[in-house]
């Protein structure tokens, strides 16, 4: 269906260039941490897994972290996939604050 070009237009305009290119830059800045995130979490695992080995139940303290954490990571993607325009910490407060 063809829409006038008045439409067209007006949505151009609600969403401007300048404001695209700067959701692609934030967009290219989580997905670095979400690189960097990826490996936090590989960390989080193993000193779980030690914790539940040595002390027969995991770390609270981490096991709290972790939920946050969780949280974050899908707010990360979320953002990253047009899901929502609110920017992940630290752009917002750390999820469960």
């Amino acid at each position: 269906m063809n829409e006038p070009e008045g439409i067209k237009e007006k949505e151009k305009d609600d969403y401007p260039l300048k404001d695209r290119v700067f959701r692609v830059l934030y967009i290219i800045l989580f997905l670095i941490i979400f690189g960097i995130s990826r490996f936090l979490l590989g960390w989080i695992i193993f000193f779980q897994m030690c914790f539940d080995l040595i002390c027969a139940k995991p770390n609270e303290r981490l096991k709290s972290f972790s939920l946050g954490f969780k949280e974050y990571i899908s707010e990360v993607i979320a953002f990253a996939t047009y899901q929502t325009n609110t920017k992940p910490f630290p752009f917002a407060k750390w999820p469960g604050e």
